[in-house]
């Protein structure tokens, strides 16, 4: 997830100064280096971004998952949520 390494870099709230224009964020996605322009930060950390890492970060903090019993018994959007939070966090 590309939103996850921008948040994580501190840049989810990143604005574009027209006096500049706009620049390029670094990320990296399935081990490529995919450059982010600042203007589509906002689209990355939307509100499901930010649903999402709420789940994750749940998950890293307590340990526990969003429903009761173990993996197998967790609806599949929200193991891949999971997963796919956990890498990007990982890779940066």
């Amino acid at each position: 997830m590309l939103g996850v390494q921008i948040w994580k870099q501190g840049k989810a709230g990143v604005r574009i100064r027209p006096e500049i224009g706009d620049g390029r964020l670094k990320a990296m996605w399935r081990g490529k280096l995919h450059p982010v322009k600042k203007s589509e930060v906002k689209d990355l950390c939307d509100a499901w971004f930010f649903s999402a890492l709420d789940v994750w970060h749940r998950w890293k903090t307590f340990g526990a998952l969003p429903f009761g019993g173990g993996w197998a018994e967790q609806p599949a959007h929200l193991v891949e949520v999971i997963e796919y939070a956990e890498s990007g966090y990982r890779s940066v």
